[in-house]
């Protein structure tokens, strides 16, 4: 629901509907909250079972290299990296963990600057003349794909009034 209203930051603007569509962004928080407080709970789990099981990684090789040493078919300098290459292994392991959350971040923050870089919409200086006037559709009627969409609209706008076409993307406005 985010990502839709900030795609249609502009049209949500010249509607003025700015109000409407954060209540009705808004009005999924309590469940997405909920997730995600489940998502942190499982993520902590598995990464507390990470830092459990790097310690055990690095005492198994050490175990195995040492065990290797004393029946002489490896050196100490062989243990001594056997070892190091496992520290570096389970650090490396973390790191990637982290990056995806990374990488994600910085694609969400790059979409946000686009929509904040928009310039306002400015519907012109000009004054409006004062004589009234509206303006008035009878009988719309509109086909999409050889099946009628529309039929027999009519829409009547009286003068002063805005006025904005609003649907998903890809509705046919």
């Amino acid at each position: 629901r985010l990502s839709e209203a900030i795609g249609g930051a502009r049209t949500i603007a010249a509607a003025h509907t700015e109000d409407k569509e954060a209540a009705r962004v808004l009005r999924t928080l309590p469940e997405l909250s909920r997730q995600g407080h489940r998502m942190w709970r499982v993520q902590g789990r598995s990464q507390a079972q990470a830092v459990a099981v790097a310690p055990l990684l690095q005492i198994a090789v050490a175990a195995v290299a040492g065990h290797l040493v004393l029946q002489e078919r490896i050196s100490v300098g062989d243990l001594l990296a056997a070892s190091r290459y496992a520290v570096l292994a389970t650090g490396v392991g973390m790191l990637v963990g982290q990056l995806g959350g990374l990488v994600r971040a910085r694609a969400a923050a790059r979409r946000l600057e686009e929509v904040l870089a928009e310039p306002e919409t400015v519907h012109g200086t000009r004054g409006l003349p004062p004589a009234g006037g509206r303006l008035e559709l009878r009988g719309v009627r509109a086909s999409r794909g050889g099946r009628t969409v529309l039929d027999g609209v009519d829409l009547t706008v009286p003068a002063g009034s805005t006025v904005a076409v609003v649907g998903r993307s890809g509705a046919g406005k």
